[in-house]
């Protein structure tokens, strides 16, 4: 139904004037009031259990009770999804989860408008349990184990809570907080979800953590202590060894070190992580002989004869024949393929054998 009113250009607008059945003029300013009669319509009563929750009426979220008008026989989305706690003002460790309607369909179904119709979703309510460890800075990961895990419970459901203590620990008992827990002395326990509860399971000894240890590129570590639990601020050692036709290059990670054999102390959160590379030395293995000298001339005592035999990640072994002495010598490449070594001869000079590359 429309009607309006006209409304002369004067101060009063919008003061109501008389209703006038067209307008006076192209330039009158006007007043338009726009009803729905809803004396065909239907009232249709929403409601939740326990009363306050929220529901999607047709994609649109609404608090209960409520009331809806909708046109007979026409079709409508009712739809119940978890209610946080907050909505009545219970907190987020508090959640109501729908259980049933009152017509006996799906959390979410459809529904037709009809004389006199109500709808009422039931909701049950559930608690939040977390459980928690001490003397173990990774959690139920570091060795120790407390059940069950952080979850939701239903109000009043009585719940049995188990905690094995990590190696080298002893379980000292338990530190509950809400309404139904406990701090039992007893490593198994029982509490009842009178409300959102907390429960920590109190160890005493090393305090533990578990290491981390990756690789990467081509090769492998020993003792296998990734994923271990070790304790705290004590030390150990591990080996870095690469593959067949790979070189170790060093660790990075929570250490750094060249040494393949690396001794560490064990901190929380640690992760190591062995390096490896293809060798440069493969297309160079082999056995080589030739002649040497001193860069600064050709003398007797300062040149000679050389054998070689080299392997695949450039680790080598040599023979010298200097001022008719035979050294031997053996090592291993750098990366650049350079080695570099001094040794002493009687009743002459040190001498240096260098190798720029092989």
């Amino acid at each position: 139904m429309l009607s309006w009113w006209a409304v002369p250009h004067s101060p009063d607008l919008p003061t109501q004037v008389p209703f006038q059945p067209f307008l006076a003029s192209r330039s009158s300013a006007f007043l338009a009031k726009i009803s729905q009669s809803t004396n065909n319509l239907l009232v249709v009563t929403l409601q939740t259990e326990p009363a306050g929750l929220t529901l999607f009426v047709d994609g649109t979220l609404k608090f209960s009770p409520d009331l809806e008008y909708w046109a007979p026989g026409s079709i409508h989305f009712l739809a119940a999804p978890p209610v946080s706690g907050d909505v009545l003002g219970q907190g987020t460790n508090t959640q109501y989860v729908w259980t049933s309607w009152s017509d006996g369909q799906p959390f979410a179904h459809q529904v037709l408008a009809a004389p006199d119709a109500s709808f009422t979703a039931s909701f049950k309510t559930n608690f939040f349990l977390t459980m928690g460890v001490t003397n173990t800075t990774a959690g139920v990961a570091a060795g120790g184990a407390v059940s069950p895990g952080s979850g939701w419970f239903d109000a009043g459901a009585v719940v049995a809570i188990n905690a094995i203590a990590p190696i080298g620990d002893s379980f000292t008992g338990w530190l509950g907080a809400g309404l139904g827990s406990t701090s039992s002395n007893d490593n198994m326990a029982s509490i009842t979800m009178g409300g959102p509860i907390t429960e920590t399971a109190s160890f005493t000894g090393p305090l533990t953590n578990v290491l981390t240890v990756v690789t990467n590129g081509h090769g492998y570590f020993s003792p296998a202590l990734n994923g271990k639990v070790l304790q705290v601020g004590r030390y150990y050692t591990i080996v870095a060894t690469p593959g067949l036709t790979n070189l170790f290059t060093g660790w990075s990670g929570g250490v750094s070190s060249a040494n393949a054999a690396l001794r560490f102390q064990m901190e929380d959160g640690l992760v190591l992580q062995a390096n490896f590379i293809p060798s440069p030395f493969v297309s160079s293995a082999g056995s080589y002989a030739g002649l040497f000298a001193d860069t600064n001339g050709v003398r007797f005592q300062n040149s000679g004869f050389f054998t070689a035999a080299v392997a695949a990640r450039g680790g080598f072994s040599a023979r010298l024949l200097l001022a008719g002495i035979s050294y031997p010598i053996s090592g291993r490449f750098a990366l650049d393929g350079s080695y570099t070594t001094t040794f002493l001869r009687e009743g002459l000079l040190p001498f240096m054998f260098l190798s720029n590359s092989i």
